[in-house]
């Protein structure tokens, strides 16, 4: 009786041990599904905010192209006064460029940062 009482014991407790694993392992594969779709989402949005900032550092060369280009025409004209008063818009008009590029570049690596505390707080 003591023998089957003790083997009795020993089975159940296998039986638990072996559950509480079953339970463990499923357990952990949800919890890990779960946050595998989270960091894609978070990578998702990141890549939203690279894209938006790499548009207005497009728009920002472009004027600024646009600008130096129009300043190589004008050196090529007969007239100096207006010449001059052109180069000298330009000038101001390449300089806003400027600051817009400076101004867009700040904003690049703060949204960068963003990305990065995003992607660190997984």
């Amino acid at each position: 009786m003591k023998k089957l009482l003790i083997t009795t014991a020993t089975v159940t407790t296998a039986l638990l041990i072996f559950s509480a694993g079953v339970y463990a392992a499923d357990y952990i594969k949800f919890t890990g599904e779960s946050k595998l779709d989270e960091s894609n989402d978070k990578v998702e949005e990141i890549i939203d905010i690279l894209e938006n900032v790499a548009d207005g550092k497009a728009d920002a060369e472009e004027l600024l192209a646009e600008a130096i280009e129009r300043i190589e025409e004008l050196e090529n004209e007969a007239s100096n006064k207006d010449l001059e008063k052109e180069v000298k818009r330009l000038e101001k008009e390449l300089e806003k460029a400027n600051k817009k590029v400076d101004k867009h570049s700040e904003n690049v690596d703060k949204q960068l940062d963003k990305a990065i505390k995003i992607r660190d707080k997984e």
